[in-house]
């Protein structure tokens, strides 16, 4: 209970159970020190709004245990109807549990997009010229994915176990092989820099 000007008049066992407050330390003023300090500044305002206005008091905030150990609570405090000038009549829930529920919900929703996020970029990625292969223990290669981009540029699909180099090569333009395969032996003697040329599909179309 608190009085018209806000100060607390009186607290029940369960109140000074979550601060660790006697009941003399918690009058006046005294229960703003069990509120956590990144907590007392909103407290502060609401609270002193609703002494200003007379009106009903509601919020979340934190208090300090009796250990040390954050506790998130509920407070609400309305003034006494039958007897306006008794002040107000409040309660505290504890709402830790529901709060740390809310934490994990939080951060699993946060995975979950972040999840989602990982699966739209590897989608996009599939309509990029994306292919694996894989590595035998005899030195030589074979696809194993070839993504849709890399299907419609070369007109079709892949025989299943390919070798990736040969079907590159084979694919590209017979004019365009020698000075492609160059640039991609000599990075740095050809400045590392891209080269355009054609490749056959297997459709029968020439594509840049």
């Amino acid at each position: 209970r608190a009085d018209p000007r806000g100060r607390y008049v009186a607290v029940n066992d369960r109140w000074r159970a979550l601060t660790g407050l006697t009941s003399e330390g918690a009058l006046g003023e005294g229960w703003t020190d069990s509120v956590h300090p990144d907590d007392a500044g909103d407290v502060a305002a609401v609270w002193n709004e609703a002494i200003f206005m007379q009106s009903s008091f509601q919020h979340e905030y934190r208090l300090v245990s009796r250990s040390g150990d954050p506790i998130w609570v509920r407070a609400r405090a309305a003034p006494d109807m039958e007897c306006p000038e008794r002040g107000f009549i409040g309660l505290v829930d504890d709402i830790t549990a529901r709060v740390a529920v809310e934490h994990d919900l939080r951060a699993e929703h946060a995975e979950l997009l972040e999840a989602r996020e990982q699966l739209a970029a590897a989608l996009i990625s599939l309509e990029k010229l994306v292919y694996t292969s894989e590595l035998h223990p005899d030195g030589t290669t074979a696809l194993v994915f070839v993504g849709p981009g890399i299907e419609r540029l070369f007109g079709g699909r892949f025989p299943e176990g390919a070798d990736p180099f040969e079907a590159w090569f084979t694919a590209i333009h017979p004019d365009d092989r020698a000075r492609v395969v160059d640039a991609v032996r000599n990075p740095i003697a050809n400045d590392g820099n891209s080269r355009d040329y054609r490749v056959c599909g297997h459709d029968g179309i020439t594509r840049w």
